[in-house]
């Protein structure tokens, strides 16, 4: 295996033949008829004694393609027109429909396959119609490994982020009369961790499982009375991320649940007294962890294929496990975070 230390050596487009991207797509160069486009890479979607292939044209346009042999054929579905004269006016009237040489191609090239001669041949003009088609036409002549079937034995992706950023935080109550100051924009404070995503390649890496760690400081600012909140805590995440990894900038959204453990449960809740000191609120043993739920929304935008700068908004409310008099206690959490997706 050559060594990431080696030196680079750069191919260009007319030195290349075939290439695969994760080792799950392969893309083959295939010449074509059009002169302005000679040559492509086209995409292999599957493989054996008839090979389908695929690639998108300069206008956008999917393109599909068959290969038997020295036989590389284009499928086509294209709109043809015809003249019939209207039988109550007389006129000649143009009407158009589709010219289905695709299947005309098809039928043909599967003609020494024994389940076609005794079967006729159902196929749309799409690509998830055409492959299974092809399937079973290389099924005729044994089991014959597709691109399909190897993507299916490829494990799954693992992604990882280093995320830091500032959390809005407040507090709110079960009471009638909120304990905490309206007015007050709560408190804000710093937020790092950790986050991991694990997409199975049996979903087609679009919905994966996501687990994170952060220190987060949250609270807000006390009426009753005067003092703070100034809460440190360890937030354990674990939920489900769904994403959409074909694109440069991949959306992802991910909802899931939230366990924190209080860092500092001895200065955490504090009033300032009549001597003007600091003194604790709750004299009596009160929980430290919280529990609730978390969703997000993120942005990740790819420098290659496996590293990209990621952009993270959550919003997070949980339950403090402690109770004051009658009131109980619930974090809520706005957070805007930035980081290094490797």
């Amino acid at each position: 295996m050559e060594s990431v230390y080696a030196d680079k050596t750069t191919f260009y487009p007319g030195k290349i033949s075939s290439y695969n991207v994760n080792e799950e797509s392969f893309y083959s160069k295939k010449a074509i008829e059009k002169e302005e486009e000679k040559s492509v890479f086209m995409l292999l979607k599957m493989g054996g004694k008839i090979s389908f292939y695929s690639y998108r044209d300069m206008n956008g346009k999917e393109r599909n393609y068959v290969e038997k042999g020295n036989e590389f054929v284009e499928l086509t579905n294209d709109l043809k027109e015809f003249v019939k004269k209207d039988p109550v006016t007389g006129t000649d009237k143009t009407y158009t429909s589709n010219s289905n040489k695709y299947y005309a191609v098809l039928k043909y090239l599967f003609s020494d396959c024994v389940y076609y001669q005794k079967n006729e041949l159902k196929v749309d003009f799409n690509a998830s119609s055409i492959a299974k088609e092809v399937s079973r036409y290389n099924a005729c002549f044994g089991t014959i490994p597709t691109v399909e079937a190897e993507i299916k034995k490829k494990k799954g992706v693992f992604k990882k982020s280093i995320l830091i950023g500032i959390n809005f935080a407040h507090v709110v109550t079960s009471a009638r009369n909120r304990y905490f100051n309206s007015e007050e924009q709560g408190l804000n404070g710093l937020s790092i961790g950790f986050l991991g995503q694990l997409y199975p390649a049996n979903f087609n890496k679009k919905i994966g499982l996501d687990f994170g760690i952060f220190y987060n400081k949250k609270g807000d600012i006390s009426e009753r009375p005067n003092g703070e909140f100034n809460l440190h805590y360890l937030d354990f995440f674990a939920g489900l991320d769904f994403n959409y990894p074909k694109w440069k900038l991949q959306p992802s959204i991910s909802a899931g649940f939230v366990y924190g453990f209080l860092l500092n449960p001895g200065s955490a809740y504090t009033k300032v007294n009549e001597d003007n000191e600091k003194e604790n609120i709750f004299n009596n043993d009160i929980g430290n962890d919280e529990f609730g739920y978390l969703i997000a929304f993120s942005l990740n935008y790819y420098l290659n294929e496996k590293h990209a700068i990621s952009f993270r908004v959550s919003y997070e409310s949980t339950q403090l496990n402690f109770q004051f008099i009658e009131f109980s206690f619930k974090n809520k959490m706005t957070s805007i975070r930035i980081g290094y997706l490797f």
